[in-house]
């Protein structure tokens, strides 16, 4: 998938309250996963290409949703 395409997928499938930043400068890129507290998690690990830390991001904001939510019924 294209960095385009993931982007879009981002837009759509993220869920209410987390962002994904993407800051680029001269040799370097990075994706930062920010929760809906604020709290920041980078994404890369210096291997891995922006479209796959956009992915990761979306991938930790939907688990964590989830883990929340389902400790909340629990609760």
């Amino acid at each position: 998938m294209t960095l385009e395409k993931r982007i879009e997928s981002a837009c759509e499938y993220l869920p209410e309250g987390w962002r994904i930043r993407i800051d680029i400068e001269r040799d370097a890129a990075d994706v930062t996963a920010i929760r809906p507290d604020g709290t920041k998690v980078h994404m890369s690990d210096g291997e891995r290409d922006i479209e796959e830390q956009v992915t990761d991001a979306i991938c930790l904001a939907r688990d964590e949703t989830s883990a929340n939510a389902k400790h909340e019924v629990q609760s």
